[in-house]
Formats: structure tokens, sequence, C-alpha cells
């Protein structure tokens, strides 16, 4: 919820990202990644001027949901 809090004081857009290929590169317990490759994919951004009507919770699931569709989509064109 702490993006959505902090978008909704500022009243600056959330810009969302997406990290594939991370995961792997942290073994149990390590403080350091291993060397890798991990993709990043910037999202157009969110703007949150109209959310102040929704709570916090409210605007973080529909950023979750948003999040999991543009995985899906860009998943299934791949």
């Amino acid at each position: 919820m702490g993006v959505a809090v902090l978008a909704q004081a500022t009243g600056l857009p959330i810009i969302p990202l997406i990290s594939r290929g991370g995961s792997p590169l942290w073994g149990r317990g390590d403080f350091s990644p291993r060397s890798g490759h991990v993709e990043l994919t910037v999202l157009p951004p969110i703007d949150v001027t109209e959310a102040h009507e929704r709570s916090p919770r409210a605007l973080t699931d529909e950023l979750a949901l948003y999040m999991q569709r543009e995985i899906e989509r860009r998943s299934i064109s791949e």
C-alpha cells in the first residue's frame, strides 16, 4: 500500500515496473545477487490525481490487477 499512499499524498503518478529473471540470481540466505540477466519493463505512468476518493488499499488492488494483466498479455504475445 505504500506506493498508493505516497502517490495520493504527492499527486505524482505511479510508474509500474515488471521484472523478470531476478529470482534465480538470489540464493537462499544470500545478501547479494549472483551475476545474470534481469529484464525490466517500464509500463505507462498511472495518473492518481483522481484517486483521492479511493482508499490506498483499493488503489493498490487496482494496480496489482493491472500489472497481472500486463504480465499475462506480454507472456502470451512472446
